[in-house]
């Protein structure tokens, strides 16, 4: 789970050692708010305030895309030109990505239905019952990892 903030002064200085390499840097994501959305048709939001800032001071031209997470997730992984943010840092994903640092705090929380009564105190608790989610996203990968 991320824990500390990323100062933008670091990702500027990550993003201008990334930009001799490459002309462009196109950022994927997902709608995600707080984090990433689009607003007015416009990339928004916390995490995004952030990527775009730090371009900005590197001197990067950035395209980001919204995509569902599965894409975003994948592309992520097998274009070397291509960032993808919001992602939670977690031990299983450590070696997929080329990670810059943190950016924002995200706390988890399950929900059930107002006449479940069972007591869930731990993520073991959670393993008899049929729980929704993408595939590879955080939390999802987190239960799986932790069955």
């Amino acid at each position: 789970m991320l824990t500390r903030p990323l100062t933008t002064t670091l990702l500027a200085a990550l993003l201008g050692a990334f930009v001799l390499q490459a002309r462009a840097v196109t950022f994927l994501t997902e709608e995600n708010p707080p984090y990433n959305f689009r607003q007015s048709g416009k990339p928004a939001g916390l995490s995004t305030t952030i990527v775009t800032d730090a371009a900005k001071r590197a001197g990067v031209a950035v395209d980001i895309q919204f995509l569902d997470w599965e894409e975003a997730y994948q592309r992520g992984q097998a274009d070397k030109e291509t960032c993808l943010y919001s992602v939670a840092r977690l031990e299983n994903r450590e070696n997929l990505f080329q990670w810059v640092g943190e950016i924002a705090v995200n706390k988890w929380a399950v929900f059930g239905k107002s006449d479940f009564n069972k007591p869930i105190k731990t993520v073991a608790d959670l393993r008899p019952f049929k729980i929704g989610g993408v595939a590879t996203d955080a939390k999802v990968e987190m239960l799986r990892n932790s069955a």
